[in-house]
């Protein structure tokens, strides 16, 4: 874990430890507390040996995340798109520990939302926002790793293509102009939705805990049928990662 690190900071990538088979930063302010100091990150590791890598994203480290999540379809949402835009160009890839990836591109300057829904199981993770690297260790025992061809220490990140800066473009104006989330949430709103409203929560500064509790309440009253409580305590996670006010 420590030489993985200490790789990443080599490269410019602000590194911090999470608990051990764990999303859940080990430091006290955890993104914020990112470096790639060498000898901060030795003491971190020295600490805990077994403790899991996490990657600041952002302007800070150079870096975007194009996150794929297969349990919420992002897989069929990723081929979709790409069967329109055409292939992703190389550039560094990992797989998560939970049957993910995770595409990392060059930032494209400017400022960045934390993060973008662009469909359910799909998003773009950037400023303010971070991602679990390997080789950690996923809560369910699995370990994140880079796609051989695509290892990060051998392919520089591409830019972020065309298509999808669109996209980013188009979910902005769509944010800016969106209406109050439904009383009633189908099949295909759920997901989206409720992460809309942990984001609200997450911005004003409440814990993990209290916004599950939040989304518990409002899964049963607004979805039909309601989500698993895994899939909604999955969502309080996911928003809760960020920093307030994000």
């Amino acid at each position: 874990m420590l030489e993985e690190a200490l790789s990443y900071s080599f490269h410019g990538w602000h590194t911090f430890p999470c608990r051990p088979r764990s999303k859940e930063p080990l430091t006290l302010h955890g993104l914020n507390d990112a470096t790639t100091e060498p000898g901060t990150i030795r003491d971190w590791w020295d600490q805990c040996r077994q403790a899991n890598v996490a990657i600041r994203l952002g302007a800070i480290s150079g870096i975007v995340a194009l996150d794929v999540d297969p349990r919420h379809r992002g897989d069929e949402q990723l081929a979709y798109l790409l069967q329109e835009h055409g292939r992703l160009p190389t550039t560094p890839h990992s797989m998560t520990g939970g049957g993910g990836h995770h595409f990392i591109f060059r930032h494209p300057g400017g400022k960045l939302k934390a993060m973008t829904l662009l469909g359910d199981g799909l998003e773009l993770r950037a400023d303010g926002a971070y991602i679990v690297a390997p080789p950690s260790i996923h809560p369910n025992g699995n370990a994140y790793a880079w796609e051989a061809s695509e290892h990060f220490e051998d392919v520089v990140p591409a830019p972020l293509p065309a298509w999808l800066r669109v996209m980013l473009r188009d979910r902005a104006r769509q944010e800016s102009q969106k209406p109050p989330v439904p009383e009633v949430l189908g099949e295909g709103q759920r997901n989206v939705n409720l992460a809309r409203l942990a984001g609200a929560m997450r911005r004003y500064g409440m814990c993990q805990e209290a916004i599950t509790a939040a989304l518990a309440i409002e899964n049963e009253r607004r979805c039909i049928p309601p989500l698993d409580a895994e899939e909604v305590l999955a969502i309080a996670h996911s928003i809760s990662r960020y920093e307030p006010g994000k």
